[in-house]
């Protein structure tokens, strides 16, 4: 009687799991819509494919990742290179001015330093959020569960007939709803 009792649970608990959608048909789910509204694809044509390579889950720690990934990227385009030639300016007049102590030269200095000094103000609170976000990585919890992260595939045949592919990364909440990069990092 208990074999036969387990048999039936044993199949009843079976049978509920192959009913269920697999994960990677239910982010399918959840990400087409956003794909089809961000990039203006219809992935109803058959041309057209969403697939789903892999599915992570990201933690806290990984979040904290993420936004020093973008606060570092941000500096390194927009700030750091800046104040290198700034201060490669900077460097230049000086010499210049050992050469020649001129009024002119000794303004380009003033001026130059100036620029540089105001850049490094503009870079600082950035830089200091970056430290902090460094420092909390180091204890965040790299256990639990936050959210998604799905990696997939995109075909898309463009007006020549020529299919076009591309990655994507997309990350989705434990309800199924994607959240944009910005305000994951953020929370």
């Amino acid at each position: 009687m208990k074999r036969v009792l387990f048999l039936v649970i044993g199949f009843v608990v079976l049978s509920s799991f192959a009913l269920q959608e697999s994960l990677p048909d239910r982010m399918r789910k959840a990400v087409t819509p956003y794909v089809e509204s961000e990039l203006g694809i219809d992935l109803k044509k058959e041309e057209n494919k969403l697939t789903i390579v892999r599915i992570d889950t990201l933690t806290e720690k990984d979040r904290l990742q993420l936004k020093g990934q973008d606060l570092l990227e941000e500096l390194q385009i927009g700030y750091l290179p800046f104040i290198e030639l700034q201060q490669h300016a900077v460097n230049q007049y000086m010499l210049l001015y050992k050469i020649h102590p001129i009024k002119n030269v000794r303004d380009e200095i003033d001026k130059a330093v100036r620029e540089y000094s105001e850049l490094e103000a503009k870079a600082a609170p950035m830089i200091q959020e970056l430290e902090e976000v460094i420092a909390k990585e180091k204890l965040a919890d790299s256990k639990q569960f936050v959210a998604y992260k799905v990696s997939a595939l995109l075909q898309v045949q463009t007006a020549t007939h020529t299919i076009k592919t591309d990655t994507l990364g997309i990350i989705v909440s434990k309800d199924l709803q994607v959240i944009k990069r910005k305000d994951f990092i953020k929370e």
